[in-house]
This record gives structure tokens, sequence and C-alpha cells, in this order.
């Protein structure tokens, strides 16, 4: 954020604050601070309510909105549409307006409610989009530039069944039901195959008892308006380590197994009897692996994720 090359970490929470922690490397940071206006203010983009209280849930992306060089922000939250802040300090010396500019899209604007958006090329054609969470997981295709984004009416992405992104359970199958519907996209290439992949953080089953976190993978198997996803699970909590062998207790023998480095490179594949009596590991050098699961019974279904180290 800063341009001395060590990576930055800036984040939002439940008010109209937003927080920078430079990086100092070796994943330390310093403690947070607040970005300032050119007027030597704090950078607090979100307006206090008339109550006094804060709006709350605030979403916020860093991008460079105006092909100018600097990272702008972009901030949203439950009231408060989808809104540009420029920064007009200095490459390694941010400072941001004070007064930002609502975002159009298609004649209007859009705000997150409790969930959160990104700026990421989600179709491939080389523009920035904007993706943004919610009850579902929606986009708003860019029609202009990078420097001055057009951005068609917001449409909701899809499967590749032609159904709606939802959340669903803890993978158990008793629970499975509609979520919180806070959703958190994140667009990259986890794959490495060119096309790019969802990943959708989400409360999952909230109640006053249990709080459960979930992380999805959606897979992109389409480029185009269509950019249709496949939903694969992303959980840690059902891989046990038996002796050298790695097992998940699953229902479907015949279930695809495959095996891949974290960077997403395939090394080898098993079927669900394999991975139910046990999978070798000591061939493995040490580092972070997924499984990914594809059968007939949804709650196995998914990408687990394990550590593997020296032993």
């Amino acid at each position: 954020m800063d341009g001395d090359g060590i990576l930055d970490i800036v984040a939002s929470g439940y008010s109209n604050q937003i927080y920078f922690y430079k990086g100092k490397g070796n994943f330390c940071y310093e403690n947070p601070v607040f970005f300032k206006t050119p007027d030597g203010n704090d950078f607090l983009p979100i307006p206090i309510w008339p109550t006094g209280t804060t709006s709350i849930f605030t979403s916020m992306c860093i991008n460079d909105w105006d092909g100018d060089g600097l990272p702008d922000i972009l901030v949203s939250n439950s009231d408060y549409p989808i809104t540009f802040y420029k920064n007009v300090g200095a490459p390694g010396a941010p400072l941001f307006d004070s007064v930002g500019t609502p975002v159009q899209i298609a004649g209007g604007t859009v705000n997150v409610g409790k969930g959160s958006f990104t700026v990421a090329d989600l179709d491939n054609d080389g523009l920035k989009d904007l993706v943004i969470g919610g009850g579902t997981v929606s986009w708003c295709k860019n029609t202009g530039t990078n420097s001055s984004p057009i951005f068609n009416t917001r449409v909701d992405v899809k499967l590749t069944d032609s159904t709606l992104i939802k959340m669903y359970g803890d993978g158990s199958g008793a629970n499975d039901g509609p979520t919180h519907g806070d959703y958190a996209p994140c667009v990259t290439d986890l794959n490495g195959d060119g096309i790019p992949d969802l990943l959708v953080g989400d409360y999952t089953k909230w109640t006053a008892v249990t709080n459960n976190k979930y992380l999805y993978l959606f897979t992109g198997v389409g480029i185009g308006t269509g950019c249709k996803p496949t939903v694969q699970h992303v959980t840690q909590n059902r891989l046990s380590l038996i002796g050298n062998r790695l097992q998940l207790d699953i229902r479907d023998d015949n279930a695809s197994v495959s095996l891949f480095s974290v960077q997403g490179r395939m090394i080898s594949s098993y079927n669900g009897s394999d991975l139910r009596k046990g999978i070798k590991c000591e061939s493995l050098a040490a580092g972070e692996y997924m499984l990914k699961v594809n059968g007939n019974r949804i709650e196995d279904n998914g990408v687990y994720r394990f550590v593997e180290g020296h032993r």
C-alpha cells in the first residue's frame, strides 16, 4: 500500500473505521493507524448516523480505480452505497479525499448490505468488474474501460445447473439450510487454468449458540457473461491421520478423489474407497495440500485442506 515492496494489510470492520497495518516483513505488522485526508484529519469514509452510532458492517476494497497509478479505496456498508475515495497523495504516501463519489451502476447505486464486495475481472475480458456478496453472489459487468468503468445491472452469478450460489449447512447433512447471507467473495485463479475462480466466505447457520464460519470454493468453468462456477465446499474438520495414512470417513466408494498442492497442481487421484481406508502420506514433501472429493453424496463433496509436516 505504501510502495515499499512489503505487503501491508488494510482492514475494515463493524464500524466506519478503516485500519492500515504496515508490513514489516516475515508476517509482522505495525500497530494499526488510520489513513489521513489532505487536511490532516483521520480518513473515516462512512458517515455517522444522526443518533451518534456508526453505520455497521463496513466493507471496502483497494483498487486503482481511476488508473493514475495510486491505490484508491472503495467503501460500502449496510446503509451506504459503494463509493470511490480518490488517493490524492503520492506513491508511498497515500492521502484520501474526505468526500467520495458513489459508483454508478446502470444509472443507480448499490450497497452491499451485510455482505462484502471486491473488484476483479470475473469474465476474463481484461476489464475490472464488481463482484458483490449478500444473500447471493452477484456481479456487475464493466462495459467501459479500466480507468472509466461503466457497469451493467447487477446479475446473480449462477452454477452450471443455472441455480444461484447458496451456502448450506455444516457438511454433516443434519443442519443444511439457508445461511446468514453475509457473503464475502474473492476472485482468483486458484487452480491456474486461466479461468477466474471464486472463494466465498460466510457466516453459516448463525445462532446465539453457534457462530460457524465456512469458506467455499467455486471453480470457474466458463468465460464470458455466463461465467459458470461449480461449487466445492472447503473445510478442514473431517480429515484424520491414522499412523501415516490420511483418512476421511465417506460413504461413496466410487467418489472421485484428487490430491492437489495448495498452488492447484494435481499430484495424484484416488477413489472414495482409497480415502476411507487411508492414503499414504509419507512420500509427500512438507507443506499444505488439498483433497477434492466429488461423488454422489453432497455431504462428502468438498475441498479438504491439510498440512503435511516432517515426521
